[in-house]
């Protein structure tokens, strides 16, 4: 190999290895789930069956009675620098976590990300893209937090 055929490979490395770092740095499917996401949506009768289930009617009569006024409100904040924050209202009690995430695999209509809160087990989630603004939470059961529903979330765009 010449000295210019050298000069060559190594100017065309480190050309390549510029561009890699400049795109490689940045990932669409990881970066469209950073920002800040809300759900608020009534529980259900069945909801209600999966978080304390009866066998006394009259208990579950005023499940039923009482799941027509309760409104539940989840949400999410995914940092670029990996850390989350969920909370989660229910009947005017209040649940915050915080701890990091890690993006796994995703393309153009969905991520899976993994999830460690503190003192907790990391657990998995998936969301599908609606639409760059609304995200559906696949159902998962895992850890202390079982959900058997999908959720939509809106982002919550910050105001001017």
């Amino acid at each position: 190999m010449t000295r210019m055929s050298r000069v060559r490979a190594v100017v065309l490395f480190l050309v390549g290895g510029c561009f890699v770092a400049l795109t490689g740095c940045s990932n669409p499917a990881r970066e469209r789930i950073i920002g800040n996401w809300e759900a608020s949506f009534e529980m259900t009768a069945e909801d209600m069956e999966k978080m304390a289930p009866t066998d006394n009617p009259i208990l579950a009569e005023f499940g039923n009675l009482l799941m027509k006024s309760m409104r539940a409100e989840m949400a999410w904040e995914f940092s670029a620098d990996d850390t989350v924050a969920a909370s989660a209202t229910l009947l005017g009690n209040s649940i915050t976590r915080t701890g990091s995430w890690r993006y796994i695999s995703g393309d153009e209509n969905s991520t899976t990300i993994k999830v460690e809160f503190e003192n907790e087990e990391p657990r998995e989630l998936s969301f599908t893209f609606s639409d760059p603004n609304t995200i559906e939470a696949t159902p998962f059961s895992s850890g202390k937090w079982k959900w058997n529903r999908i959720v939509k979330f809106k982002r919550v765009v910050p105001t001017p």
